[in-house]
């Protein structure tokens, strides 16, 4: 047996359950030695989808087959075979209490393999006092005990995309604390999505009549204004830039089997239709069968491609226009600002009952910016209110809402590392907010970038133009009351390896992707990061060079492609999780099966356990 190697998980939500897992798997396998510790703040396991933070009503955006790790077939058994977990029609997507299910399910798994779960745990700091290579040094503080610490010689930091809730700062002020109960019916509150898990929340909204705003176009905002208009409340939601919303389930034309829309049409028609970058790595445009290949070569890298793609765009916007119900005459001006190449970011299937309440009037929308809000003494039998100014889409006129509950789901602040030092943030490659001098690690990148642009225009010609609206000013920083500022993007290798760690494979950080099936992205980066800790990958690391590359042009081509507001931390892949997920698998020696105009619609379709073990096996017949 070889030197057991230990690895601290920061955040045990799925990238960290799933990294854990076949990190363990791996080396059970391989005959390695490796401890696991994982760390979460929340009492129970799952992240997003911890019984901590699923609120009422919320179902997944895709289908549960997308959300399993490649296991042992327990939680596939559970939703076909427990209708109550599921979702839509045919129960193709996972509500939440099913996901809840899955989380809890691949936590005992990891456990059964030997991991160590500590719950209700904050990491406090992590820090390397010699530098890359040497080992982490982790301070933790349990909920109910003093600070302890460790060490351990890899650190994979899976903290997530929803763990920092964001308000414009005008709000702040009027946002009730996480660990404050609400527990005045009468008073009016405001709160962020994150909350609506919360009892106390759920208590006061539907204890008395109340006139709610819903602020924002995510998932969670659309969700809190379907279940409150469908519980009789008047409901006003507002929103500066709609999503495109696919209709909650589609029928397969040859099986009639419910699929996903999103999925349909996303992974399939999306893949092939958006740009990206060749990979100075491996050098391969496409990681698909020679006719997706060839498909995507004509369609971004001509002219003519480009013409046609121009079209086949604008038809396909008009579809999702129609599907999302914005097409309706009470809500034509409802349509996103720019169109479905560019905002393919803001897709996903709606709450099935949205589109009618809108039109029937029981959500009112209101399309614009929230620029200020203010305490309203009682005028009425009401009570105190809130007031909203709300700047509409003109930029020019200034309308007013009251409400007794304001709810905002305005997203949350993506890069966000309490636990480590200033320094190391910049050193790992981390965004960086700044006003004024850019800092030290960008320098680097400055030439860079502008080669890799020139390359990715050169290369894509369906990237020369992007939206017009993006050159307005601020457009990035309109979230009323939010001092504009730059962003020095992530600067990860694949998404993951901070370049000055690279060869020394003692840092990850798999979940940074943004992508509309970030669950199976997931779960092949928990692939490719057991290969790379237990020097496994049968393919050699690029040098460093080719590794910048690597990194400089996946944050030019992000933020081409999502512009000023998603695309500004160089980590939006939308779509292209496909065309990620197979430049991963040909770094693993397997092959990236399902990629290209086919697309994978469950996380068990690569099959990636048994093909490394296949792969492994095969390497050692020929030593």
């Amino acid at each position: 047996m070889s030197e057991t190697i230990s690895v601290g998980i920061v955040g045990a939500g799925i990238s960290g359950l799933a990294s854990a897992y076949h990190l363990l798997k791996t080396a059970k396998r391989t005959g390695k030695s490796v401890k696991v510790v994982l760390y979460d703040k929340n009492p129970k396991p799952g992240g997003t989808w911890s019984s901590a933070s699923v609120y009422d009503g919320l179902i997944t955006n895709n289908a549960w087959t997308q959300m399993l790790l490649d296991d042992d077939g327990e939680a596939e058994r559970m939703f076909l075979e427990d209708p109550g977990v599921g979702a839509g029609p045919g129960g193709f997507r996972a509500t939440g209490t099913g996901m809840i299910h899955v989380m809890n399910h691949a936590a005992r798994q990891v456990k059964a393999l030997g991991g160590d779960l500590r719950s209700s745990t904050t990491v406090i700091s992590a820090t390397q006092s010699d530098g890359p290579g040497s080992r982490w040094i982790v301070i933790s503080k349990p909920k109910a005990s003093a600070a302890v610490t460790h060490a351990y010689d890899k650190l994979v930091v899976c903290t997530g995309s929803f763990s920092s809730p964001v308000v414009p700062t005008f709000a702040a002020p009027f946002l009730v604390p996480d660990e404050i109960p609400i527990d005045d019916p009468l008073r009016p509150f405001a709160i962020h999505t994150a909350r609506l898990s919360d009892p106390t929340v759920q208590t006061a909204l539907y204890s008395r009549q109340r006139e709610i705003v819903v602020v924002g176009a995510s998932k969670s905002a659309l969700d809190a204004a379907e279940r409150l208009a469908l519980n009789g409340y008047r409901v006003t939601l507002i929103l500066r830039n709609p999503p495109y919303l696919a209709p909650p389930a589609a029928r397969d034309s040859k099986t009639g089997a419910p699929a996903s829309a999103a999925g349909a049409v996303g992974t399939r028609l999306k893949t092939s239709h958006t740009p990206y970058f060749k990979d100075p790595v491996t050098g391969l445009r496409s990681t698909g069968n020679w006719i997706s290949s060839l498909f995507r070569t004509l369609l971004h890298t001509t002219w003519l491609g480009a013409f046609i793609h121009r079209h086949l765009i604008a038809s396909s916007t008009n579809v999702f226009a129609t599907w999302g119900g914005w097409d309706s005459p009470l809500t034509c001006d409802m349509r996103p600002d720019v169109d479905l190449m560019w905002s393919e970011s803001s897709m996903f299937p709606g709450p099935e009952s949205l589109p009618s309440l809108i039109q029937g009037g029981k959500i009112q929308l209101v399309k614009g910016t929230v620029i200020d809000m203010e305490k309203s003494p009682a005028l009425d039998e009401k009570g105190d209110s809130f007031r909203l100014s709300i700047r509409l889409e003109d930029d020019k006129t200034v309308t007013e809402r009251v409400a007794q509950a304001v709810i905002f789901g305005t997203g949350w602040n993506t890069g966000a590392y309490p636990f480590f030092s200033p320094a190391l943030v910049e050193e790992l490659g981390l965004p960086i907010s700044y006003t004024d001098e850019i800092p030290e690690r960008e320098t680097g990148f400055v030439d860079l970038d502008a080669q890799s642009l020139k390359q990715l225009l050169r290369d894509q010609k369906t990237l020369a133009k992007p939206p017009l609206q993006w050159d307005k000013p601020n457009y990035s920083a309109r979230q009323a009351g939010r001092t504009p500022v730059q962003i020095a993007p992530y600067r990860l290798y694949r998404l993951m390896v901070p370049l000055p760690h690279l060869e020394y494979r003692d840092i990850v950080f798999p979940g940074v992707p943004t992508s509309k099936a970030n669950n199976v992205v997931f779960m092949v980066q928990a692939h490719w990061v057991a290969d790379y800790f237990l020097n496994t990958l049968p393919t050699p690391l690029p040098s460093l060079a080719v590794a910048k590359t690597e990194i400089s042009l996946h944050s030019v081509w992000s933020r081409r492609l999502f512009g000023p507001a998603h695309g500004k931390m160089g980590q939006w892949i939308g779509a292209l999780w496909i065309e990620y997920s197979g430049r991963l698998c040909v770094d693993m020696g397997v092959p990236a099966d399902g990629m290209g105009l086919t697309g994978v619609v469950d996380s068990r379709t690569y099959g990636l356990e048994e093909k490394r073990a296949r792969r492994d096996a095969a390497r050692r017949l020929n030593v």
